[in-house]
């Protein structure tokens, strides 16, 4: 049922069925990711319940009906596609087809992201010159990528997981002459070195 104009779309991989972070679990072992990964699960959680929009969660895998999401808040779905960007393009194009009209989509690995930037992100998208919000992280790639229409050329030609991600999906939106807004850059967790700056996680 549509609630809200506005829809949040979240990543999410299950800790207890799906491999999680493994880049992290490179540096620092599988378990401890998982446990790392359990936290910012939680964090995401926390931030995803005081966002005014609805709110969908798009598992890697198998649906859990009873895992920290509540069923009677969050709508679950699971992910489409062979790889991260058809995916995140099937998730977005869903939403639309419901007749949302301002979605952005966020991981689960950003420690500080808050409900303003994602408010903020929502406000962008509702005003005549911006049709497209991207929240760069530090690494090169970014934490939330909004829209208010269907744009499938976001998701098609970019090396998904690289230090070039943000700077080729600008490429492409002034390629196509699409007004964007950059909220503030923010950090992830990826590698063990990512850990310094989240010293709670650890």
């Amino acid at each position: 049922m549509l609630n809200s104009k506005n829809a949040l779309i979240v990543f999410v991989k299950d800790p207890d069925r799906d491999q999680v972070k493994t880049r992290l679990a490179k540096g620092i072992g599988t378990a401890k990711a998982k446990r790392i990964y359990k936290k910012l699960l939680q964090i995401t959680k926390e931030v995803s319940l005081k966002v005014k929009s609805d709110v969908f969660i798009y598992y890697h895998s198998e649906i859990n009906e009873n895992d920290i999401w509540d069923s009677e808040r969050f709508n679950k779905r699971n992910q489409r596609g062979k790889d991260l960007g058809e995916r995140m393009k099937n998730a977005f194009l869903d939403l639309f087809n419901k007749g949302y009209e301002n979605i952005q989509i966020i991981g689960s690995d950003c420690p500080k992201i808050g409900v303003k930037t994602i408010m903020d992100g929502f406000e962008l998208l509702s005003l005549d010159d911006r049709e497209i919000v991207i929240g760069p992280t530090y690494d090169g790639g970014y934490y939330l990528l909004g829209m208010n229409a269907k744009m499938n050329f976001l998701f098609e030609g970019i090396q998904w997981s690289t230090n070039s991600v943000c700077a080729n999906t600008i490429s492409k939106i002034e390629e196509h002459k699409k007004f964007f807004y950059l909220l503030p850059p923010l950090g992830d967790v990826d590698h063990k070195e990512d850990l310094m700056f989240f010293p709670d996680l650890a």
